[in-house]
């Protein structure tokens, strides 16, 4: 009698796990685990032997959560999910079928913490992805190891094959080891009317898988967005072998917005997109779309203050080693695809590529019309829809390493540039430093119809073949304003080329043994204002007021910071300044601007010229160095 009634306990379990399909009760449970009552592990608690099955039972609009234990291995998996809500959740080796157990947690020491990874393995098979998704899904994949070693897809997506409508969310989980035409771990594609969104949450990692195509490791296209914003989540040593976005390929009219700080290791904070490569896009691609309207769109920023988004150690074999834009133009039909680029509070660094090793903006052609890539990095007033709080973006308050452009370098050194944007493009950019940086130029402006705005900008310490900025081609508007150039090993004969209009404002160029400007347009359109150089021989007067011969007294040149002491050249010098595109009002440290210090007089005005204002004894310093900040130097 016992036994009978124990049976039918389990019996109303086993029912009662997914009996209930509405808003009122915890969404349905399956267990997957060893139903053979004939095996020696045979689990009277588990609801299906295999995962596909259990998918296939999973018919909850509200959601179904299915635990898969350690009762089976799972290898040679091609699941398919269509039109599901399900949740697959890996359970940790020795937990059986059932529900999980209650645990009470230690008054003193707490209860354990939860899993920082994956919990089991979910293998795949030749000339298939592991996991299919289609129709209307939402899934959600926590504690999984998701990986195709040894096998191709043949096809989209080696381990995540996305084509329909709805969510993906990675949490705590891999995705490695796969390989496939496009999307070598992840191939996400919306094709809904409403926008479909594939989430990376933290202690996940998307690495060493391989297309033949585009998206080494993830590739978003369509109506799609792809938000990493969590810590502890990365995109490494993924290949597009031939194509776009070793890291992830972003196909207009998809967006990408990462925010994540990325992983710790034991020397600091390695970074989000690290270590991935392809011909073009070595971290990341953002590829206008085929059809009018279907511009893509990647926006950098950070959600934590004292780190920075990171594109670290990527490789491009041909351009654009960190990011890579490419637009689409044609003519007849009439078809504009724009890539744009956005980014608050970002670390570009050490990144590979023959053109292009931090950013390389592309440029399309048709017979009438031509469209690059557009790039807009700090505070700008015409940026991405406007700083994404709702994302959880906050300002990063870690100025050392905030909105740096370091140490990338061309695979030839001595040409190439760090920077490249090519004809229409756009490179708006305020706050930011290039330091460390190896190639034939910092900053190369190639072709017609190029607007480049440099606000607070501080370039130290590069090594360049040719000149630090070279902006060639007509109709191409320059503005330089409130910049340091110092202490740059420059192989060119000037700091700065430009061939159409210029203006130069409210900085300071300290290259010893360089000529500042050489100019070859039309001296109309050349204005040059409130500057400190060490060369005012290709600065003419003529062109424009408070142009200054001398050299400027840093804080701890030696060490490279670039502050300037108050009793500096330089200081209290200029009027306000502002322009389009721009807000002046704070300098590279995000410290105010035109403080005015009683012991120096103004000159033209009370704002600072170069990339940092002074601040004064009741303000916050801003330097490294603060000893400095009260004007009296102890």
């Amino acid at each position: 009698m016992l036994r009978i009634v124990a049976l039918f306990g389990l019996i109303l379990y086993a029912s009662g796990a997914h009996a209930f399909c509405d808003g009122f009760h915890p969404v349905p449970e399956f267990y997957v685990g060893d139903t053979n009552p004939a095996s020696p592990t045979y689990d009277v608690k588990c609801t299906h032997s295999d995962i596909q099955t259990a998918i296939t039972a999973a018919t909850c609009s509200y959601g179904t959560n299915i635990f898969i234990t350690h009762e089976h291995t799972y290898t040679g998996q091609s699941l398919s999910i269509q039109d599901r809500n399900v949740t697959l959740i890996g359970r940790i080796g020795g937990d059986k079928c059932g529900p999980a157990i209650i645990v009470i947690c230690d008054p003193i020491i707490g209860c354990a913490p939860p899993p920082t990874g994956p919990l089991v393995i979910v293998g795949g098979t030749n000339n298939a992805s592991v996991i299919t998704i289609n129709g209307t899904s939402h899934v959600t994949l926590r504690y999984l190891d998701i990986t195709n070693v040894g096998n191709n897809a043949n096809g989209n997506g080696g381990g995540i094959d996305f084509d329909g409508s709805g969510t993906l969310t990675i949490d705590t989980s891999w995705v490695g080891n796969s390989h496939a035409t496009n999307g070598g771990g992840i191939y996400f594609n919306g094709t809904g009317a409403a926008t479909s969104t594939l989430n990376v949450l933290a202690h996940s990692d998307i690495f060493n898988n391989t297309a033949d195509g585009d998206g080494g490791g993830i590739l978003v296209a369509g109506n799609a967005v792809l938000n990493m914003l969590e810590p502890d989540t990365e995109i490494n040593t993924n290949h597009a072998l031939g194509g776009n976005g070793g890291g992830v390929a972003v196909i207009g009219p998809a967006t990408a917005n990462i925010g994540s700080p990325g992983v710790s290791g034991p020397e600091g904070q390695i970074g989000v997109v690290t270590n991935n490569d392809a011909a073009y896009g070595g971290g990341l691609a953002v590829l206008g779309g085929s059809n009018d309207g279907d511009s893509a769109t990647l926006r950098l920023f950070t959600t934590d203050a004292s780190q920075p988004v990171a594109i670290v150690s990527n490789k491009a074999t041909n351009t654009g080693g960190g990011i890579y834009l490419k637009p689409h133009a044609q003519g007849i039909p009439s078809i504009i695809a724009h890539a744009s680029a956005y980014a608050w509070d970002y670390r570009i660094e050490d990144n590979i590529a023959a053109e292009g090793a931090a950013i390389y903006a592309d440029v399309d052609t048709s017979f009438d019309q031509s469209l690059a890539g557009d790039v807009w990095l700090g505070n700008t007033l015409a940026i991405g829809g406007g700083f994404p709080t709702s994302l959880g973006a906050v300002a990063c308050t870690n100025s050392v390493i905030c909105n740096t452009i370091n140490l990338n370098q061309t695979t030839d050194q001595t040409s190439g540039s760090i920077i490249l944007i090519q004809d229409t493009g756009y490179l708006v950019a305020n706050r930011f430093s290039m330091r460390g940086n190896k190639a034939g130029s910092a900053i190369h402006i190639v072709g017609d119809q190029v607007l480049t705005y440099l606000f607070n900008c501080l370039f130290a310490e590069n090594t360049t073949q040719n000149e630090l900025i070279y902006v060639s081609g007509s109709d191409t508007p320059t503005i330089l304003n409130s910049c340091t150039f110092a202490n740059d090993a420059i192989g060119g004969s000037h700091v700065i080329h430009a061939e159409s209009s210029l203006t130069l404002t409210d900085s300071i160029i300290d290259e010893a043994g360089t000529l500042a400007l050489d100019y070859s347009g039309n001296p109309a359109d050349l204005s040059i204002n409130y500057m400190l150089a060490n060369d005012v021989s290709t600065l003419p007067d003529s062109a424009g007021t408070g142009i200054a011969l001398g050299t400027p007294d840093f804080v701890d040149l030696a060490n490279g910071d670039y502050h300037l002491k108050p009793t500096s050249l330089g200081v209290d010098y200029a009027p306000t300044s502002g322009a389009a595109y721009v807000s002046n009002s704070t300098d590279l440290d995000g410290n105010t601007r035109n403080v005015d210090l009683p012991s120096a007089g103004n000159v033209f005005g009370s704002q600072d010229l170069g990339a940092y204002e002074v601040q004064n004894l009741f303000r916050e310093c801003g330097t490294k160095d603060s000893i400095y900040c009260d004007g009296f130097e102890h």
